[in-house]
């Protein structure tokens, strides 16, 4: 996450530096290469997880699933 007005920068999803599949709540959630995302006008963040071959689906809370 970024927070602009107060430039902080945060996990928000995934574990920096280790590779793998695992859906749950923030330093639970893994990911393989992810290297695209969208956001949709909820605030839920869709991510290319391509070392993984899915679509990860994360909620403005930080639980991931596919």
């Amino acid at each position: 996450m970024v927070n602009l007005k107060e430039q902080i920068t945060s996990t928000f999803a995934g574990q920096c530096g280790i590779a793998g599949f695992k859906d749950g709540p923030q330093g639970v959630n893994l990911f393989n290469t992810p290297i695209s995302f969208g956001i949709d006008a909820l605030g839920n963040m869709y991510v290319l997880d391509s070392g993984n071959h899915f679509i990860r689906f994360i909620n403005p809370y930080g639980c991931s699933s596919s």
